[in-house]
């Protein structure tokens, strides 16, 4: 098949598209590298520096799947006209100039969209887009997640802290709860829904069904600890479901945290 990959330079972006190549698809898609790098694009797809809201259907000539990950994916980022306009107006843009199935990513905080912009604007996203293959993905880490900028993922930022012996940060207590799952399980559940259309129209959980205290998550480091004042807007948890796509598309996560 010929999948074209949205923020295909990404942490998640470039995964897919490396598993997507495994698997003996033509791979291609777009960047503007604000959050990716350009060496994470595997060899053997093709990009362009473009940014969604400025693809034209030429772009897509000959996709067989969209699978749309490019998006503001910063909880609290400043600007809530930009977390707007980078997920939602380039997801209507999309619908615009591509009339084909989509795989998109969504998040596990999108059913409670009054958390605030990013989580509203997801949410948002799901309902332009009720034909698609919709995933909430957990908390996902592993190799190349983001370890600097606004809002980095948890595991990366720890990880460099252990590397370079310097306390990590807790906000709260850390009894706090999330579910935790690895890139290539994420990858993997990507690719059955490229491979099969019995997700679409639905909205599913990749998850590991699993949740684990931020606390308990610290005790797998070999660090200091500061604690820090929590959000309040933070959830204590954001449980979920791995029926639906386990059910739909053979989709079981693998990789214990």
């Amino acid at each position: 098949m010929n999948v074209f990959v949205t923020g295909i330079a990404g942490f998640i972006g470039s995964t897919v598209a490396e598993q997507l190549l495994d698997r003996g698809h033509s791979v291609y898609g777009c960047d503007d590298l604000s959050l990716g790098k350009a060496d994470n694009v595997p060899v053997g797809a093709t990009w362009k520096d473009v940014d969604c809201r400025a693809l034209t259907g030429s772009h897509l000539d000959g996709a067989d799947v969209v699978v749309h990950l490019a998006a503001m994916s910063c909880a609290r980022w400043p600007d809530d006209a930009e977390v707007w306009s980078r997920n939602v107006v380039a997801t209507a843009h999309l619908t615009r100039i591509f009339n084909g199935r989509v795989v998109f990513a969504s998040t596990c905080v999108a059913p409670n969209p009054l958390l605030g912009a990013y989580a509203g604007s997801k949410w948002a996203c799901e309902q332009i887009l009720p034909d698609a293959t919709v995933f909430r993905f957990a908390n996902v880490y592993g190799p190349k997640q983001r370890d600097w900028g606004t809002e980095p993922g948890v595991l990366a930022v720890w990880q460099k802290a252990e590397r370079e012996n310097l306390p990590i940060r807790i906000d709260g207590d850390g009894t706090q709860t999330r579910d935790f799952i690895h890139v290539d399980d994420v990858a993997r559940a990507v690719c059955l829904a490229v491979e099969s259309s019995a997700g679409d129209g639905h909205v599913m959980d990749v998850c590991t069904g699993v949740q684990t205290s931020i606390i308990d998550l610290a005790d797998r480091f070999d660090c200091a600890r500061e604690f820090a004042p929590r959000n309040p807007v933070d959830p204590d948890s954001m449980p979920q479901d791995p029926f639906l796509a386990e059910k739909l598309l053979g989709f079981k996560s693998e990789i214990s945290l």
